[in-house]
């Protein structure tokens, strides 16, 4: 959809070039047969010079890219108004614009308001303090958790207040939907539990955009199509519950957080590969059972998650598995997994994630 689009801009753009030809008699043009002037041939020139701009950004995903577009959408249109015998079929490719400059402009606000909330979530986070994860920070955890921290590379260095990263991945929002390729952002605080993670990705040519955040003690979920229409906003204890789950469960990325104040470690039946952690954060409670391989890498997390929010929904057991595991700014993370939800009629993989970039108190 977007190369289709992007061939509607340059192709439109280069019609225009027929009346500034005309208006100069660079060469003779029978699909033009109403006299434009040379001041009129001067503003095709710039119509045509602004939908290549316009296409020129969107191929290269500049946010701003609709503001052209929506000027050249204008002066497109008066041009057209102007030899509306011979050029009524501009139109068309105008009303075409017009979509992509209104979907532009929802995406455009939809990441400026994610980016006010990431601003406001990192605002009252603490200067850094150089405070460094002691070995002695680990007395009194499971053998499966210590052997964990002290493999990830957290100990002996300094506990990370912000963390973030990027996921490359695929997603389904319904069993055996299909697999959308998506692009998610995720930027966490550490001292007080909260995160924003923001995703987009696109169906049936439509892009959707998306944020699930836990600020406050509290959780939200809120999808839009086109950054316009709202599709999913949800926000109750059960979602509350879900992204409280979900903070604990992400720790992994920044092992720091496990020796958060708000978490509780107790062995599992295995006590060299399993232990569960317990998380208390306001008014919840939330706990998961931590698998740990052989060499000590995070393999699996297992709970019972509300799936959704509402009256309908209900706990369900739900899992995050890890496949691969990469060193990121000197912390070793799991860097490849899926994350399945555990129905009656069998397992449903909603998730398929791979962190590329992770930075521990980026500046």
């Amino acid at each position: 959809m977007r190369i289709v689009f992007i061939a509607i801009l340059i192709l439109h753009g280069l019609i225009h070039l027929l009346g500034f030809v005309k208006a100069f008699d660079l060469a003779p043009v029978e699909q033009l047969t109403t006299p434009i002037s040379r001041a009129a041939g001067l503003a095709w020139l710039i119509a045509c010079l602004a939908a290549l701009l316009t296409a020129l950004l969107f191929a290269l995903r500049v946010d701003a890219w609709w503001m052209i577009g929506a000027a050249t959408l204008v002066l497109s249109q008066a041009l057209v108004v102007s030899a509306w015998s011979d050029a009524k079929a501009g139109t068309l490719a105008n009303l075409v614009l017009l979509v992509g400059v209104v979907l532009g402009f929802g995406l455009a606000r939809f990441s400026s308001e994610t980016d006010r909330q990431v601003h406001a979530l990192l605002a009252t986070a603490p200067q850094a303090t150089g405070e460094v994860l002691a070995q002695d920070t680990l007395d009194g955890l499971p053998p499966a958790t210590r052997r964990w921290l002290e493999r990830s590379g957290a100990i002996g260095r300094p506990r990370p207040r912000v963390v973030r990263l990027r996921q490359l991945g695929e997603m389904q929002l319904e069993p055996d939907a299909g697999f959308r390729s998506v692009v998610a952002h995720q930027t966490f605080r550490v001292d007080e539990p909260a995160f924003l993670w923001s995703v987009r990705l696109a169906m049936f040519g439509l892009p959707i955009v998306g944020r699930d955040t836990y600020l406050d003690g509290h959780g939200r979920m809120r999808i839009e199509a086109g950054g316009l229409l709202p599709i999913v906003d949800e926000a109750d204890e059960k979602i509350d519950q879900g992204a409280m789950l979900r903070y604990l469960g992400e720790t992994v990325w920044f092992p720091a957080g496990a020796l958060s104040r708000y978490v509780r470690w107790e062995p599992g039946p295995d006590p060299t590969r399993e232990a569960r952690a317990t998380m208390r954060h306001g008014a919840h409670e939330v706990s998961g059972d931590f698998t740990f391989d052989d060499e000590g890498r995070f393999v699996s997390l297992r709970a019972e998650r509300y799936r959704g929010g509402g009256a309908e929904a209900s706990l369900t057991p739900w899992s995050v598995r890890a496949t691969a595991w990469e060193v990121f700014d000197g912390v070793e993370i799991p860097s490849a997994g899926e994350v399945v939800w555990h129905l009656p009629e069998g397992d449903f993989v909603f998730y398929r994630w791979r962190v590329d970039q992770l930075e521990l108190d980026p500046r």
